[in-house]
């Protein structure tokens, strides 16, 4: 499970134990929205300044950096 905040981090989460297994802190502004790829592997956040950041969910790393247009509230995935 991955969680934004306030703080500017995303946070990743054991969902069975509740216990925080990773914080990534590489964003500017306060994270406001968070959603997973089909495959599990990507997860997108959204920062408050309109910057989408997609994460590769293996690795902990950033992968991409993309500013979105202001007209849409979240970062949809699709699948096949």
């Amino acid at each position: 499970m991955a969680t934004g905040s306030a703080d500017k981090t995303l946070r990743l989460w054991n969902a069975r134990t509740g216990k925080n297994i990773h914080i990534l802190t590489d964003h500017q502004e306060h994270v406001y929205s968070v959603n997973y790829s089909p495959d599990g592997k990507t997860i997108a956040s959204i920062e408050n300044n309109n910057i989408v950041r997609l994460w590769n969910t293996h690795r902990k790393k950033f992968k991409y950096l993309q500013r979105k247009r202001k007209s849409h509230g979240s970062y949809i995935f699709t699948g096949r």
